[in-house]
């Protein structure tokens, strides 16, 4: 590449570069409060994160169609207008919150004073924009999908063991010697029940159940597995796409600059008017 065509590419490459932090900025607060409202990264799956994040880039897509629409050149901007999907404003947000926590003072001190630890208040009175304020509630909720699965696991386990425990107080078995094994239940009321299993009986039960639930969570986890694979291959997929829009777009900016540079060329060499 000659060192015009690497300059003007370079120019071409700031130019992309310089327009895709304007759309990052103008998405900014919106993207955060869609987040904030939908909380995509807190998703107990895959699939229902890829969802809302499609939910999200949909709402700011559909945001920024209003606020074109209310302007007075809106045909011209509306060829402009990208189309977001969910990979986009999901690799947009992830940055915005790396860079703000790693901004964030956890620890101060004063001189001759131990370090101590930064109250949320104290944290709170350093923020200078609506930008940083929504990043600091989304921060304070960063455990929020942890905690949520810990007490619905908490809760179905609780339940489990209720129900267990409930049908162990209200069984009670005699057993027949004759027969060589548990043929008559009481209830707790006393009402007595024949032809109810054995113990044994029960314990073959609980392993043949135990063996279909490891059966249904394998045949489970081979279907999960599959449909992970074919996300991905969407995934892939819609990012090639993004990419090709972004090349297209950057060979476009090329060209344009290079007509303007030839327009250029040819200008410089034309004589004065009058000679």
């Amino acid at each position: 590449m000659s060192k015009v065509k690497a300059k003007y590419t370079s120019r071409s490459g700031s130019f992309f570069a310089e327009e895709r932090q304007k759309l990052i900025s103008s998405l900014e607060v919106p993207l955060l409060e869609s987040v904030l409202t939908y909380l995509p990264h807190h998703q107990l799956t895959t699939e229902a994160e890829d969802d809302t994040w499609e939910i999200v880039a949909i709402n700011l897509n559909n945001q920024q169609f209003i606020r074109t629409m209310e302007e007075s050149d809106k045909e011209k901007h509306l060829e402009e207008l990208p189309t977001l999907n969910g990979l986009f404003v999901k690799e947009i947000y992830n940055d915005l919150y790396q860079k703000f926590i790693s901004n964030l003072p956890f620890w101060a001190s004063q001189p001759g004073q131990p370090p101590y630890q930064v109250d949320d208040e104290t944290l709170k009175r350093k923020f200078d924009s609506k930008a940083n304020f929504l990043l600091f509630e989304l921060y304070r909720l960063r455990g929020l999908g942890a905690e949520t699965l810990a007490k619905i696991s908490r809760e179905k386990y609780e339940e489990q063991q209720r129900k267990a425990f409930s049908d162990k107080r209200r069984k009670r078995r005699s057993f027949n010697v004759t027969e060589g094994q548990y043929i008559a239940i009481e209830d707790v009321d006393g009402q007595r029940t024949n032809g109810e299993k054995g113990e044994e009986e029960d314990a073959d039960d609980e392993v043949f159940s135990k063996k279909k639930s490891l059966e249904v969570h394998r045949a489970e986890s081979l279907e999960k597995q599959l449909e992970v694979l074919k996300k991905e291959l969407v995934k892939q997929k819609k990012r090639h796409e993004q990419i090709v829009r972004e090349n297209a777009s950057l060979l476009e900016l090329n060209h344009e600059l290079v007509l303007q540079l030839k327009d250029a060329e040819l200008g410089s060499r034309r004589p004065p008017l009058g000679t």
